[in-house]
């Protein structure tokens, strides 16, 4: 009977060792992955935030285009009157 919890104390080691391993390997893979999809929400944050940042650019560039037509029709203006008062 000693003998047989020998054996046994003998097996359950490896068997113990062996459960451990695959129970450590899958929490570091979903560390990883848990990692990873925190690097994507970050990375989808910041893209994000560029995209509103590039709109109102975008906006910005417009308005200041159309005051820039705005300005050369009264540069245009003006240059007809002044070529008008030299006349």
């Amino acid at each position: 009977m000693d003998n047989f919890f020998q054996y046994l104390g003998y097996l359950l080691t490896p068997i113990t060792g062996a459960v451990s391993w695959f129970a450590a390997r899958r929490k570091r893979e979903k560390d990883l992955l848990d990692g990873m999809n925190d690097t994507l929400n970050d990375m989808q944050q910041t893209i994000d935030m560029l995209v509103e940042k590039n709109k109102q650019q975008l906006d910005e560039i417009i308005q200041l285009r159309s005051e820039n037509a705005a300005l050369r029709a009264e540069l245009a203006e003006i240059k007809t009157e002044l070529e008008k008062i030299k006349k």
